[in-house]
């Protein structure tokens, strides 16, 4: 089926490269004449569709399968006045109701217009939903989906009344785009100019949405309409894109964006929607200011020691002759030297540099419908590519061309809607979907020539530097001497400037000269959906089932020191004739095999879907190059639910059962042939190598984990005391897959973790899905006509979280069962347990003397065992166990608040025609952190401070910023231009994103002011009074991405014909 579903896919990526599906809504009223009688028969119709309904013996009408978006809807009939009420609008999953209440025609062909106020209370939800629509998205002052929705009530900063950050699912026109793997969602393909809503459930969703513990979010793109329209909109940053030591600047980040739209009818019954996005960074903005410096190759010491600020000298000794004499054992005597001297030491500001990124996005769709079809095809797509930056740290070594990360990654999703409606009361929907992601990042100047890491560059060493590490001291540095020689020789570096320790040089960050982004990563997953859902109005009863099937192939392939082959080849390769010969291994006692084998294993290799040489899945597992296959996890669920929709109550009920199966395997500890946690006590080695058998009786050998299953009830309820005011409640239970990077573990890595230790976690491929029962109340009440107060309460609990622990009592085995030896080491399990309760209130205002105003407010306390599944790692570490009791989790924010205030100018000429400006406000109360003892963070730290505090018992800074947008539109006949000024951080305040838990603030650890730290400045400032110790000490503490962006200018136009 999966196959069958990828082929299909694949001919609608190639025919239709300008698709999108829309999910649906519905329209529902009564049509009476004015004396109440329920007018049978009545037309009624959304204009410009082909989508309407007649009216029941009740006068009811029920149009059903609406897309999102906003409409006239007109009823007519006979001897009456024709009413058409504009200004209606859906969202998805959602009834709107409209009421025709019609008077007799004195002559025919009367019509009587009415445009619709902005519905401020809804009395058909059971649960909170809020929906953010085109209007706002287009003049908000915050760009991309993630800050829209961190406005809404019961967000707090991303986390979902009390969640964890990965429990939110996203569905983009119907589709889940949720990441099993990284924990995160698919959303970076859609520009802000393509949506036409955003809503927001921050908890109690319906049955028919499964597979998330957090919020559940619907992002709707636009579809054409009946009549043809273009635009361009393009973005622009403004100020200063040079760093320089002026902290008060304007600065840029570089930031320029354009999208071309264009929608419309192409055939009576068909219309398409297309839009492209290219935007690009250059560099990110920090209020905090980033440390710099200049290196200058010198031939002697004495011109180094001449330069302009000189800090440091290092002595770099370059060996001649022998490729393979270890970087120890070279004097100057007989071999090359040069000096590298460090200058210019200074603070800046401005943006990051050798951080830029481009990316392309495209979003469009295709509809069709004729008589009861309605076919949708869609395509949404991304590609990016950016650089990293070195470590904020690496003064002498940040912006060097070539240093650095370089990451490309891609998304595509594709899917075929169908609707047949069975009658005008019923329909069957089917969707098909495929979606791709891959992801490389690899050193900018290698790629994914593994081989070459740790090696010179040609073309960086003939312009006088070279570009990495080979190993812990044979070190590649600049040359200033000889460039013509090409060859990979060892350099030898010692410090100058008289006796300066080479402590000074790490204070100046400049050790890591030379540095060169090492670690080598990719991934692809793939995901093919299928699903079926029936709808049926039966009377005030609308009836929906549904069922759907995921399936999903994840592979990766993870080296994050590929580095270390190159430098254990030159240890083999006594002779240096840049080969291994037999004889080379045999006096090493190993076998080719063996030796690479170890050697990657010593990098830390992670596969799946690979071998540990990189090699694809061949579709046979072999324990010798530990070959595995793919994850292959699979979801499916199937649900039924009634929504019985009367004037004074609501109630919905709803039933879903799902399933998830990983796929993977794990050993078997009690014989029932599953794979089960225990299995994990006893491990079997061969040859460094994971023995999937188990002991020489088959125990604990590796099988299949079992299938996951569950029953989930969801119950809400609604009583609309009036049209202006409801009272709501709702219960359900919920479930969601862990984080699959946590499940699928590799041979590889267990056989790194054991053999080499070093603080490693290891994932379980036995973990079970993590579960939440959730409970919410609400009342929303409109205070006079224009604006409305919605107060909720909600609770949650959830268990089977993740959580790293400790297995103190595992064996494991290199000869089988006899030899069993104890082992400790952490894994992840199921265990964590959390509850998260609180209130949000919210004021609404619809536009009134063009006035729009929004306001929230969020109080919560967030408790459990771990605020992440590894953040208690440390604690269980130094304490012994884990924590049991409940404390305040690391992402508990006691008060959050965000206002939006937009105007819109109703002169009618004059400079303030068609003007306006939107304003966003944020505010939090900041976030918690456990205290820690005072240690210095730059000198010792290999191990973790001791807490010196409950967990959790302390607050870090609040915030508070200001987003303004101000525009002004020109007509200009047929078409308009509207020009804005986009300002983030208004008061350009220093954002604090981080702090040290050892001091609680963000520029100081706390230890320069303890004795140890004054005796440590004290013992510098007596001997090298020149070097400013305790200024460079504060620089490596306080980092740049602990503050956010400072003031920020964008200027737009937005052109529409």
């Amino acid at each position: 089926m999966v196959k069958y579903i990828k082929s299909l896919l694949t001919i609608v990526v190639l025919f239709s490269t300008m698709f999108a599906q829309t999910a649906n809504a519905k329209i529902a009223g009564v049509v009476t004449g004015e004396d109440g009688t329920p007018l049978v028969g009545a037309n009624v119709f959304v204009e410009g569709s082909d989508l309407g309904a007649a009216t029941d013996e009740l006068g009811r009408f029920f149009i059903l399968n609406v897309p999102v978006g906003n409409y006239s809807v007109k009823a007519e009939y006979i001897g009456y006045k024709s009413y058409v009420e504009s200004n209606v609008k859906t969202s998805v999953g959602f009834t709107t109701t409209v009421d025709f209440v019609m008077s007799v025609a004195s002559v025919a062909g009367e019509e009587v217009n009415v445009v619709r106020e902005r519905k401020l209370v809804n009395t058909n939800a059971t649960n909170t939903t809020r929906v953010v629509d085109k209007e706002l998205i287009d003049s908000f002052a915050v760009r991309g989906v993630g800050n829209i929705v961190n406005l809404q009530a019961g967000v707090v900063n991303g986390y979902f009344r009390g969640s964890r950050s990965g429990d939110n699912k996203y569905l983009i026109d119907g589709v889940p785009v949720k990441d099993l793997f990284g924990g995160g969602n698919f959303i970076g393909q859609v520009s802000q100019e393509a949506l036409q809503e955003v809503s927001v459930q921050a908890g109690g969703a319906s049955s028919e949405y499964g597979g998330a513990n957090g919020g559940v979010i619907n992002l709707t793109t636009k579809s054409g309409g009946n009549a043809w329209n273009f635009g361009v909109n393009a973005l622009t940053a403004m100020g200063e894109e040079t760093p320089s030591t002026e902290k008060d600047k304007l600065y840029s980040d570089g930031y320029q964006s354009i999208t071309f739209d264009a929608g419309g009818p192409l055939a009576e019954n068909l219309r398409m929607y297309a839009s492209y996005t290219n935007l690009q960074f250059l560099g990110s903005l920090s209020s905090g200011y980033r440390v710099r410096g200049t290196v200058t190759p010198c031939e002697t010491l004495e011109e180094c020691n001449a330069l302009d600020n000189i800090m440091a000298v290092q002595t770099i000794t370059r060996n001649n002759n022998d490729t393979n004499v270890q970087a120890s054992s070279l004097t100057p005597e007989n071999n090359t030297t040069t000096y590298l001297g460090y200058s210019d030491y200074r603070r800046v500001w401005g943006p990051k540099t050798h951080d830029d990124s481009e990316t392309n996005r495209f979003v469009g769709n295709l509809v069709y419908s004729t008589g009861p079809l309605k076919l949708k095809l869609g395509v949404q797509s991304s590609d990016s590519a950016n650089r990293g930056s070195s470590n904020s740290t690496q003064i002498y070594n940040t912006g060097r061309t070539g240093s650095g990360s370089y990451n490309e990654t891609a998304f595509n999703l594709a899917y075929l809607n169908v609707n047949y409606a069975i009658s005008p009361l019923s329909y069957v929907k089917f969707t098909l979907s495929s979606q791709a992601y891959e992801t490389e990042t690899t050193n900018e100047r290698h790629g994914t020539d593994l081989a070459s890491y740790g090696l010179r560059s040609n073309d960086v060493r003939a312009a006088g530097f070279d570009n990495g590490t080979t190993g812990p001291d044979q070190v590649y540095m600049p040359n200033a001497l000889d460039m013509t020689n090409m060859d990979p020789y060892y350099f030898w570096r010692r410090n100058g400037l008289g006796n300066s320790s080479a402590q000074l040089v790490g204070l100046l960050g400049q050790s890591s000269f030379g540095y060169q982004y090492s670690s080598y990563y990719k991934r692809n997953t793939d995901t093919n959906t299928l699903s079926v859902d029936y709808t049926n109005q039966i009377g005030y009863n609308e009836f929906k089932m549904g069922a759907s099937i995921e399936n999903h192939e994840i592979s990766y392939y993870s080296n994050p020191y590929p580095e270390r082959i190159t430098y254990n080849f030159n240890l083999l390769d006594t002779n240096g004739n840049g080969t291994i010969d037999p004889n080379e291994y045999t006096n090493a006692n190993v076998t080719p095999a063996d030796w690479e084998f170890s050697t990657l294993k010593d990098s830390y290799v992670t596969n799946l879907g690979y071998d540990i040489y990189g090699n694809e899945w061949n579709g046979t597992y072999n324990e010798a190059s530990h070959m595995i296959a793919p994850g292959e996890p699979e979801q499916t669920r199937a649900y039924v639910q009634n929504k019985f929709e009367l004037r004074d109550v609501v109630v919905q009920l709803g039933l879903a059962y799902e399933t998830f199966d990983s796929g993977a395997m794990a050993p078997d500890s009690d014989g029932d042939g599953f794979g089960d946690s225990d299995g994990y006590d006893q491990l079997y080695f061969t040859d460094l190598r994971l023995n999937r058998d188990g002991d020489e009786n088959g125990n604990y050998a590796w099988r299949k984990v079992q299938k996951e299953t569950d029953l989930q009830p969801r119950i809400g309820i609604a009583f609309p005391i009036s049209d202006r005011a409801v009272f709501r409640a709702n219960y359900g239970r919920y479930w969601q897959p862990v984080e699959l990077s946590n499940l699928y573990v590799s041979d590889t890595e267990i056989s790194s973790n054991f053999l080499l230790g070093n603080f490693t976690t290891t994932g379980n491929a036995a973990l079970k899905p993590e579960r939440s029962t959730q409970y919410e109340i609400g009342v929303e009440q409109m205070v006079g006509m224009n604006a409305a107060v919605k107060l909720e309460g909600f609770y949650k609990e959830s268990k089977d979280y993740l959580f790293l622990e400790n297995r103190n009592n595992a064996q494991i085995s290199t000869l089988g069962s006899e030899s069993l030896s104890q082992f400790q080491w952490a894994q992840y399990k199921n265990g964590d347990f959390l509850v998260s309760q609180g209130m949000t209130a919210s004021f609404e205002m619809r536009r009134v003397n063009g006035l729009l105003a929004q306001i929230n407010y969020t109080l919560s306390e967030s408790r459990g065992t771990g605020s992440t599944g590894s953040s208690n790692y440390y604690v269980s570490y130094l304490e012994g166990e884990y924590p049991k009791t409940l404390s305040l989790l690391s992402y508990d924010q006691t008060h959050t608040a965000n206002a939006v205030i937009d105007y819109r100018s109703e002169a009618m000429s004059g400079i303030m025609k068609d003007s306006g400006f939107n304003m966003v406000m944020k505010y939090g109360s900041g976030t918690r952190y456990t205290p820690m003892e005072v240690a210095s963070q730059v000198f010792g730290n290999t191990r973790p401070s001791k807490p010196d505090g409950p967990l959790n018992s302390a607050v870090g800074p609040s915030y508070f910023n200001i987003d303004l947008r101000v525009d002004k539109k020109v007509n200009l006949g047929p078409s308009s231009v509207n020009v804005y000024v986009s300002i983030s951080n208004l008061l350009n305040t220093d954002q604090e994103l981080g702090h040290w838990s050892t001091s609680g603030m963000v520029d100081d650890d706390g230890w320069i002011g303890s004795e140890s730290g004054q005796a440590w400045v004290s013992n510098w400032l007596g001997s090298y009074p020149d070097v400013p110790a305790e200024n460079l000490y504060n620089d490596l503490i306080g980092g740049s991405g602990r503050y956010g962006a400072p003031r920020t200018v964008r200027l737009g136009l937005n052109y529409n014909f």
